[in-house]
């Protein structure tokens, strides 16, 4: 009779496990993104810009390019935020890999750069957009859905700098 009870009570847990795990998917459904940024300062304030938009959930973060192919591997992001200054390896140089080993994943360069240079080879290497750091808090939102609907993004003050020889296609 004791074992009765104990499988009636585990398959209560079990039920209740498993609407937990439904309701969290419900709650976070919506784009993955996943942040690759040297500083963990940085990564911290981008989730919470980035949580406080309707329809983004940060899946995943990274410090380096290395961990970041392994985080994208395994999640499977819709958007992956990429820093041009990484520890083991440039940013654009991992926007390349990521393009080349997932061709529809959408990639954001976030930089400190503000030389058109760096933004015209992060867009040559497959990011859909590029964005200056102090750009960000204000225009962080934009850029993302920009970004995931296809569209180039350049934030106002990377437009500034390369003047009219390249326009963001919005």
């Amino acid at each position: 009779m004791v074992t009765t009870p104990r499988k009636h009570s585990r398959k209560k847990k079990k039920a209740a496990r498993a609407k937990s795990t439904s309701v969290r998917q419900k709650t976070f459904s919506g784009k993955r993104v996943v942040i690759v940024d040297d500083h963990p300062l940085i990564r911290r304030g981008l989730e919470r810009m980035i949580h406080t938009t309707d329809g983004f959930n940060v899946c995943g973060e990274a410090g380096n390019a290395a961990d970041a192919m392994i985080v994208v591997r395994k999640e499977r992001p819709d958007l992956v935020i990429v820093d041009v200054g990484l520890p083991d390896r440039d940013g654009i140089e991992l926007t390349r890999a990521l393009r080349k080993e997932f061709p529809d994943i959408a990639i954001l360069i976030l930089s400190m750069h503000e030389d058109p240079q760096y933004a015209k080879r992060a867009l040559e290497a497959g990011a859909r957009g590029y964005m200056v750091k102090h750009d960000a808090v204000e225009k962080i939102h934009v850029a993302l859905r920009d970004v995931l609907a296809g569209r180039q993004y350049l934030s106002p003050t990377m437009k500034a700098q390369m003047g009219n020889g390249s326009r963001s296609k919005r």
